[in-house]
């Protein structure tokens, strides 16, 4: 009945915060060959408890030959860790004898003391372990009060959760919240504190089935085991979120998390969970009636157990089991799980029964304590009345002495009062400044991001304008060779600029934690393609050569695609940026055994120096002067990845070399998910809330309409051509698609392959706009035949292009006719 991190807290709370005696009692000479004993004990406590009794025991002979002072303390605490190894080792009667010998030492060596306390509850945990509550909380309530007249929040924490499982075990979930909730108050400081702390308190939530607010600890949990780096730990607090998710009908969240937990506990030290894994999975189908794959998930998860030996881990899977073989007609097996879940829920009726019986007597022998002492205290005070009398003759003449005396003493203490009061206002008026500092530093700091974000958009306005209306001035013909090479240089300049005025807001967002998130199903391999075509020109242009690959990836991942999409133009930006010669690569690929997808982004540039290789992730840092006034930059695009990365619950790697180039790893999980049918019931209602793919062959025009379209669309992707064109919309990538006719060829064949894209697309129920231009060669009366939902003649300008987008999804028109086409030139 021990909840999942009772033992981990008590471990932890045993071999931590301890200093050997040496740096206690404040010698300074090194550390000895007992401090050396202790910490190999210290060390090895967790991971191997019998080399930890080996050192104990080396530990407590030196301490036997050291001078008086030092020895009994010393010994106390080579038993204290002796018996911290033979509670590890399950040695429990061995245990209790050395911690009662050593408390015995530390009371008369170091009473009062964190040692004192550490003894104490070595032994409580020995007496827990061995049925014996009402004893064991005795020593945890001593153990608590120790922690908190010295002062001691964490292990004071500790001694509250330890409190806190013993009414645990005995069902009592009411009074065990109040015990853990006051330990997270009292310290939470460290990702295992953290882990510990929130995990207990979700299980307690579950228990009082408010399974919101168990969600909640989960996810706190989640993120420090996170912090720890454990798999397994992240694996365990998983299952348990989803299995509140299920209680709480939230199916689909339930799904991606044990996706999340099978994912991470296909290897490594996570994979001895995986048997629970399947359970939750399990249970989740039962709920969504799925009963033959639920019955396929507990033959893994009880796959070569003897199911007359589980433990109480398996006593809500044995019910499930009993459940789902009776309704899919397998009795045999439901019988077979019936009798383990009534073995189980026997031994833990019989816990909780045994553990609340103690209670009771605990609570009942305190009672009478309590009435005993004050029957004390009544037959003190008649006593104290009696000799008051007594005393009563000489108060009297004593008095004038006594009186003198007093004054003497009230003189010294008003002068002691006064010089108090006015150190003790000096310190108030001193601590009130720092309090208003802060407060003004604050302020300036919400100001100066507010001031960013706001500037950022307010500047994204008009630049958008003059980007489009640069654009819409570059698909003129009207301009001359002079004025057109004016307008691109408006057109860079202005473009330059708001991918800084980007990054500014991004950094922005960031720092007020308003990064969103949008997870969605993305092909990772169509991201990289996509990003390889739109660098290739730039990098002819450098004459750098370019290669990317893509292997094995999945199909699609859940994720956000813009947000790589950001991350990895970024990379590429900086890699074009930095190298001079050589080349540059972009892959990515499947690991499998991590469950992760890698995207990978090296050059042959000018490299970066070891010692500022953990620096270059911060905002607005630069390697030196020289490289920014010759490479110019703000220091923010590197930052903006790695935060985005995290916010996709990934990571960043690096690795460069001074003069030889730089590798950056982008690390995603891989949750897989399926394609979504290629029917789209739920059709956006206007254009900023369509995902808009655009067939254009020729990059110039292709950069140019994108950038016309875009700010009014929620997405834009390049196309370069039919196939890439049907392979989006077969994907669900894109809910409308503008394409030229004649951006295939000009021949019979181009008519073909414009029917069969068109028809596939109004197939897949995706609209099209089809841009024609009667000096194409194209029979214009076939044109006007095929299955497109609006055609435009060209030229057309890019308002007018916009606008006609606009008007699809304001009228909700079927495909246009030809008095359509005549209205739209």
């Amino acid at each position: 009945m021990r909840s999942l991190f009772a033992s981990f807290l008590l471990m932890l709370a045993s071999v931590t915060g301890l200093a050997p005696l040496s740096a206690q009692s404040g010698v300074q000479d090194g550390p000895t060959a007992f401090d050396t004993a202790i910490e190999a004990a210290m060390d090895t406590m967790m991971a191997d408890p019998e080399a930890a009794l080996v050192f104990s025991q080396e530990a407590l002979e030196l301490a036997q030959k050291q001078s008086d002072d030092e020895r009994d303390q010393n010994r106390a605490t080579a038993l204290w860790l002796k018996a911290e190894s033979l509670i590890g080792l399950n040695r429990l009667d061995e245990a209790g004898d050395i911690a009662t010998e050593a408390l015995a030492l530390v009371k008369k060596a170091a009473p009062g003391t964190k040692l004192n306390g550490d003894v104490l509850r070595s032994r409580g945990a020995v007496r827990a372990l061995s049925g014996n509550v009402q004893d064991a909380l005795t020593d945890y309530q001593a153990a608590h009060e120790i922690y908190r007249r010295a002062g001691i929040k964490r292990s004071q924490a500790i001694a509250l959760n330890d409190l806190g499982q013993i009414y645990w075990e005995a069902g009592d979930y009411q009074r065990t919240l109040k015990y853990y909730e006051q330990a997270v108050e009292i310290y939470n400081d460290d990702p295992g504190f953290r882990l510990g702390n929130h995990n207990n308190l979700g299980e307690t939530y579950k228990m009082l089935e408010r399974y919101g607010d168990a969600e909640r600890e989960y996810e706190l949990a989640i993120a420090a085991a996170r912090e720890l780096g454990s798999p397994l730990l992240e694996t365990r607090i998983l299952s348990n979120l989803a299995l509140v998710q299920i209680e709480q009908g939230k199916l689909a969240s339930a799904e991606r998390t044990t996706a999340r937990a099978l994912s991470l506990a296909r290897s490594g030290e996570a994979a001895d969970w995986r048997d629970f894994v399947y359970g939750v999975q399990a249970r989740l189908a039962y709920e969504r009636g799925q009963n033959n794959r639920a019955a396929r998930l507990l033959d893994q998860t009880f796959a070569g157990a003897d199911l007359s030996e589980t433990d109480l881990l398996f006593r809500e899977y044995h019910a499930l089991g009993a459940r789902v073989f009776e309704e899919i007609g397998q009795t045999s097996k439901a019988l077979a799980h019936l009798r383990a879940f009534q073995r189980l829920d026997g031994q833990a009726r019989d816990l909780v029964s045994s553990a609340s019986s103690q209670l009771l007597a605990a609570e009942f022998d305190y009672a009478n304590q309590n009435l005993r002492i004050a029957q004390l205290k009544q037959g003190q005070l008649e006593r104290d009345i009696q000799i008051e009398r007594e005393r009563s003759e000489f108060r009297t003449m004593a008095f004038v002495g006594i009186a003198v005396a007093l004054s003497i003493v009230l003189a010294l203490t008003l002068t002691a009062f006064f010089s108090i009061r006015r150190s003790r206002n000096e310190v108030r008026a001193a601590n009130e400044e720092l309090t208003l500092v802060n407060a003004d530093l604050e302020h300036a700091l919400k100001a100066k991001t507010d001031f960013l974000a706001m500037t950022s958009h307010e500047i994204r306005t008009p630049l958008n304008g003059i980007l489009g209306t640069a654009q819409v001035l570059l698909a003129s013909r009207a301009l001359d060779d002079a004025n057109m090479k004016r307008v691109k240089l408006i057109q860079s300049a202005g473009s330059t600029m708001k991918a800084l005025v980007d990054d500014l807001l991004d950094v922005a967002k960031m720092e007020s934690g308003e990064v969103s998130i949008e997870m969605s199903p993305t092909s990772i391999e169509a991201l990289v393609k996509d990003a390889g075509y739109l660098w290739a020109d730039k990098l002819r242009e450098k004459n750098v050569e370019f290669a990317s690959d893509t292997s094995d990836l999945p199909a699609l991942i859940e994720t956000d695609g813009g947000r790589v999409r950001q991350i990895i133009f970024n990379l590429l930006s900086n890699a074009v940026k930095f190298t001079r010669e050589g080349s540059i690569s972009l892959r990515a690929w499947h690991d499998k055994e991590a469950g992760d997808v890698i995207i990978e982004v090296a050059d042959t540039g000018i490299g970066i120096p070891a010692e500022q290789q953990s620096k270059i992730f911060e905002a607005f840092h630069q390697v030196d002067n020289a490289t920014t006034r010759e490479f110019s930059g703000t220091g923010l695009g590197l930052s903006i990845c790695k935060n985005l990365t995290a916010a996709l619950g990934g990571r960043m790697e690096l690795s460069s070399e001074v003069g030889k180039g730089s590798t950056f790893r982008v690390i995603l999980p891989a949750i897989e998910v399926e394609a979504p049918s290629n029917k789209n019931d739920e059709r956006p209602t206007s254009l900023s809330e369509c995902r808009m793919g655009l067939l254009e062959a020729n990059p110039m025009k292709q950069a140019i309409l994108m950038g016309l379209i875009e700010p009014h669309a929620k997405s834009m992707t390049g196309l370069s051509d039919a196939k890439a064109c049907i392979e989006a919309i077969d994907a669900n990538a894109v809910d409308h698609v503008v394409l030229d006719a004649g951006c295939v060829g000009e021949d019979e064949a181009t008519l073909a392959d414009l029917r069969e894209l068109l028809t596939h697309a109004k197939a897949a129920g995706v609209p099209t706009t089809l841009l024609f231009s009667p000096k194409s060669g194209l029979p214009i009366e076939q044109i006007t035949q095929l299955d497109h939902s609006q055609l435009l003649l060209k030229p057309i300008a890019g308002d007018a292009l916009v606008a006609t987008l606009h008007e699809y999804y304001a009228s909700e028109t079927t495909p246009k006719t030809e008095s359509d086409v005549a209205n739209a030139a």
